[in-house]
């Protein structure tokens, strides 16, 4: 009892204790993630290598396409050559009436069989063996008054077995029906991996420049709070010297609780977003968000280089690149392999057998038997012919029908998958231009702006100008800095969707790893 005691408790041991280190690893790397950001603020190569080891759609995406190259590599074998041993002893008792009434007769027989068979893909399987044996008997005739003891005989026999269908399951395109099938399910299979890794990495790098756009707008409402809460010091000492009015500083009271409220609501929004790439990168969130910046100094725009957006105009390769395409010419041929399997079933079956047999026997001696088979003593063979023919062929015309249906879906998909990406590729492609005119035309008021809050503040200074001016003026130049971060964010998710929808998406990253 003390012995299960103490087996129950080591298992309970190492079961808390791997919970234990689970736990503490994930801790470690969500610490080791905040530790970056601290430091050396996360970059989007940090966020695409934690995603690429810890995201669990990608895992599971990842392990499709393996079992997809399982199946191909299963399939391969299909014609490949298989060995096969036999062995076995049987001994059998046999009551036989004789002229002095019942004698049992027995037989004793060990037989050890090895062979080699292969299926090729024309539809034609080939069987090879070669057996020995060993038998004694005790023979019982109705006229022997006891049973005779026979043997032990030494048996061997060669075997060639050739069987080739004729009409259904011949020909190279039915052989290799399923092997194509799961290629093309392979490629399907790799289409789609391929495709979620690309869209998971988008949708991070979306995440992580919106968390950009977050932290830019934490900064700017920031700047714009101090400055709102110097300038009411100063109008309170104005208003104490009586240089303005009582109204002029509860404005300014009044815009320092909205930048309150705007600052809360940012940080607020930057929590969010942070927690949102954390959950695409596999990672959980911890309790309270960062306190620090987290992503690049570095503009969107930089980040994207200095390329150009190219024209609207898309090239019929540029479609045939995306993945979604790549996937359904893969259905495709998976449908077109579906209707080759169908309309070889319509088929009546009609097959040609044969087999030839070579077998020497030996009493009481081996080299006997291996002599006869030497000298072809005796010789066995058989051909003949095999057929099968339904009288209602109505379902199996049925399937042929519906596997042809089947690839005029598939066709239909495809040709609806190229014109829907193509525009969506051209829309983009706009949306980039106009962005980047967005963001000349942006950087040119927020100048404007400035100055005119420069001037303005000169103004309110000299008491020529008033309170609702000066604030009218910090207000479009917050609009203007906000429409800038947001104007680059911007371009930065048009291009991330563009190179996705290209496929291109992935070689980016590993170029720039």
């Amino acid at each position: 009892m003390s012995e299960r005691r103490r087996f129950w408790t080591f298992l309970s041991m190492v079961f808390l204790a791997t919970v234990h280190a689970g736990l503490i690893l994930e801790a470690t790397t969500s610490r080791a993630l905040a530790a970056d950001a601290r430091s050396g603020r996360l970059s989007p190569a940090d966020v695409v290598k934690t995603l690429a080891s810890r995201n669990p759609t990608l895992r599971a995406s990842l392990a499709e396409a393996e079992a997809a190259r399982q199946a191909v590599d299963g399939e391969r074998s299909r014609y490949v050559p298989q060995f096969s041993l036999d062995g076995g002893y049987t001994t059998a008792g046999n009551p036989s009436l004789t002229q002095s009434g019942v004698v049992v007769g027995r037989l004793d027989s060990m037989v050890l069989k090895a062979g080699v068979s292969n299926q090729f893909v024309f539809g034609t399987s080939v069987q090879t063996s070669v057996s020995l044996s060993r038998t004694v008997q005790e023979y019982a005739a109705p006229n022997l008054a006891e049973a005779v003891a026979l043997g032990p005989g030494y048996g061997l026999e060669a075997r060639l077995a050739l069987a080739q269908p004729l009409l259904r399951g011949f020909g190279r395109s039915v052989g290799e029906a399923s092997l194509r099938t799961a290629r093309a399910a392979l490629t399907q299979a790799e289409a789609a991996e391929q495709r979620t890794a690309s869209d998971l990495v988008r949708q991070a790098l979306t995440a992580y420049w919106e968390l950009w756009y977050a932290e830019a707008a934490v900064r700017i409402r920031e700047a714009a709070r101090a400055l709102v809460e110097r300038e009411l010091a100063d109008a309170e000492l104005r208003l104490k010297a009586g240089a303005i009015s009582a109204l002029d500083v509860l404005s300014l009271r009044t815009e320092l609780a909205s930048a309150d409220e705007a600052l809360i609501q940012a940080h607020d929004t930057r929590r969010t977003q942070w927690v949102t790439l954390l959950q695409l990168m596999g990672v959980e969130a911890p309790a309270r968000g960062p306190s620090w910046p987290a992503t690049t100094d570095q503009p969107p725009t930089e980040a994207a280089g200095t390329e150009a957006s190219g024209t609207a105009e898309i090239d019929h390769a540029e479609i045939e690149r995306a993945y979604e395409i790549q996937g359904l010419r893969a259905e495709r041929q998976r449908a077109e392999v579906s209707v080759v399997t169908a309309q070889d079933d319509v088929r009546p079956a009609l097959n040609l057998e044969g087999w030839v047999s070579v077998q020497g026997l030996g009493n009481r001696e081996v080299p006997a038997a291996f002599r006869q088979v030497g000298r072809f003593d005796a010789v066995s063979a058989y051909v003949g012919l095999h057929g099968e023919l339904e009288f209602d062929r109505t379902r199996r015309r049925a399937e042929e029908a519906r596997a042809m249906l089947g690839v005029t879906q598939v066709e239909a998909r495809l040709r609806e998958a190229e014109v829907r990406i193509g525009a969506q590729m051209a829309t983009l492609r706009r949306q980039m231009s106009s962005t980047r005119r967005r963001f000349a035309l942006v950087k040119a008021t927020i100048g404007l702006a400035r100055e005119m809050v420069e001037g303005q503040k000169a103004r309110f200074d000299q008491g020529a100008g008033t309170t609702l001016e000066l604030l009218v003026a910090q207000q479009q130049l917050r609009e203007a800095e906000l429409r800038d971060a947001r104007t680059q964010v911007d371009f930065m998710s048009f291009r991330l969707q563009l190179r996705h929808l290209e496929a291109r998406l992935l070689d980016d990253v590993a170029e720039s790893r």
